[in-house]
């Protein structure tokens, strides 16, 4: 069966748990994540989150441990990926600065369909001239960036009449995306538990 278009691991991780959650806690996973206050009371189900939250980083953490990509490997890539970050980030608030054009730290809504994307896997004069380019046609930037443990991954968005988006390249690897939906997972019991303790 083909996986379904816009699906992230996270869901598929949540699909495979939820027979071994319901046969032991006899809480639907499931709901749990998605409506807490559909659970009835009788199950405790606010009670049961925290085992519930340790199966789960058991099973996430055996799954990174068999990862067949290591953890040097990603450590390497991440490396990597900050270095440039940093750099590029040196360059366009340098850049910026000289041409009085704002760098916002911002929530910025648009079309990511029709943007213009740009990745790049090293520094170097070519990227020094193409951010002077980006730069002197915009109206401000926006820091997209995040990070990744102690790694920063750096993304910005360049507006004009067009939006072009240059972002350091980050190769997908297994254990990242493993521990991205670990914590996404656990964000969510943790919301559930908050949605079902201020209920009690």
């Amino acid at each position: 069966m083909a996986k379904e278009e816009n699906r992230d691991f996270g869901e598929d991780i949540v699909d495979m748990l939820e027979p071994q959650i319901f046969e032991k806690y006899s809480i639907s996973l499931k709901q749990l994540l998605a409506d807490p206050l559909a659970i009835e009371d009788k199950d405790n189900a606010a009670g049961k989150i925290p085992a519930i939250k340790e199966d789960i980083d058991n099973y996430m953490n055996k799954l990174i441990s068999q990862s067949s990509e290591s953890q040097e490997t990603l450590d390497k890539s991440l490396q990597n990926a900050n270095n440039i970050s940093i750099q590029l980030k040196e360059l366009i608030t340098a850049v910026a600065r000289e041409k009085q054009i704002p760098v916002l730290n911002a929530t910025f809504g648009r079309n990511i369909k029709k943007d213009e994307v740009i990745s790049i896997e090293n520094f170097d004069e070519n990227v020094t001239l193409l951010v002077n380019k980006l730069i002197s046609t915009s109206l401000f930037v926006v820091n997209e960036s995040y990070r990744y443990r102690e790694y920063e991954i750096g993304a910005w968005v360049f507006s004009s009449n067009k939006d072009y988006a240059l972002q350091v390249f980050m190769p997908p690897h297994e254990i990242m995306i493993i521990d991205s939906a670990k914590s996404e997972l656990d964000g969510l019991l943790d919301q559930a538990l908050s949605i079902l303790s201020s209920k009690a």
